[in-house]
């Protein structure tokens, strides 16, 4: 074989070394900043839902303070349902309707007897809900909520100065929260995005979540991990 056919041949092979290397190391880069980005994406997504989700539970936790500090609804709770006038009903049935995203809205007097409610009562009849009750009562400067099977129900005492007067209770259906999730957060072909409640149990999300995905994300959310990625279905999740 001629010399300049060999080096032609060396020098092609060479071209084809540098090329694979050049290809091999860019792909790797450009899969790291895509990835990178992506990651970032979520968590500006993230950060959205948190925000629109404390925004909603301010608005909620103003309405039951315009409750608990109503002197009409104090007065209520003094004097008992039965003795109390027309005009303070009449004042919790305007208040209640002004709350269109509130499924409900409660008084219980000092037994946790009721003395007012929005629409007909769905309050939850398990022993944690009235633990949560007894609970708010001892503490003065805690909201409590307690997911039910059919809603999710925010808990304030009602006080004057250190005696407990009653408690009034709003319920909202975690379907607020759900469409938040769905029409303007689901970014993502794959993404699943949910919230749980303390115990763990998924108050809503954007998709059906399966048992054995949750059980994955819950184990390393258990060890202490918040940042992690995983295999699932034969899919990568970050």
């Amino acid at each position: 074989m001629a010399l300049w056919k060999r080096i032609s041949i060396a020098l092609v092979s060479l071209l084809i070394c540098v090329s694979l290397f050049v290809g091999t190391a860019s792909y790797g880069t450009v899969k790291k900043l895509i990835l990178q980005n992506k990651e970032d994406d979520i968590e500006n997504v993230l950060n959205l839902i948190d925000m629109s989700v404390t925004e909603q539970l301010l608005q909620f936790n103003a309405i039951v303070d315009s409750f608990s500090e109503s002197q009409s609804v104090k007065e209520i709770l003094r004097i008992g349902e039965k003795q109390s006038q027309d005009k303070n009903k009449a004042y919790l049935r305007d208040l209640s309707a002004s709350f269109t995203s509130v499924s409900g809205i409660y008084l219980l007097n000092q037994e946790n007897g009721l003395v007012f409610c929005s629409e007909k009562s769905t309050l939850p009849r398990e022993d944690d809900f009235a633990l949560s009750l007894e609970e708010e009562k001892k503490s003065p400067e805690k909201t409590m909520y307690f997911v039910g099977k059919e809603g999710i129900f925010l808990i304030r005492s009602i006080r004057e100065k250190e005696q407990v007067l009653g408690t009034v209770i709003l319920e909202f259906s975690p379907d607020i929260f759900t469409k938040l999730l769905i029409n303007n957060l689901s970014t993502f072909r794959h993404q699943y995005t949910f919230i749980l409640d303390k115990e763990g149990k998924v108050v809503c999300s954007n998709n059906s979540v399966k048992t054995d995905y949750l059980e994955t994300v819950q184990k390393r959310y258990a060890a202490g991990e918040r940042r992690f990625s995983f295999t699932w279905d034969k899919k990568q999740y970050f």
